[in-house]
């Protein structure tokens, strides 16, 4: 849902992220849930841009792509 009118452009080049997990400490006799970082997983170029839309290819990738991973600059 980002195109020409959030600044995305044709050749940009952009990392994708995946969510970290949430894990229960296991050292901590509260057994808290901790949230862990979002690890980088892929490499995604635009390739069209339209105004509220891009379409990009994915480069490189480590995991499967699921709805909720979002993207950055690298």
């Amino acid at each position: 849902n980002k195109g020409s009118a959030d600044g995305m452009e044709r050749g940009h080049v952009l990392a994708l992220w995946s969510a970290g997990e949430n894990v229960i400490d296991k050292t901590d006799p509260a057994r808290p849930t901790i949230k862990l970082p979002d690890e980088r997983h892929g490499m995604l170029f635009v390739f069209r841009v339209f105004d509220r839309m891009s379409y990009a290819l994915i480069l490189r990738v480590q995991q499967p792509v699921k709805p909720g991973d979002r993207f950055t600059q690298p």
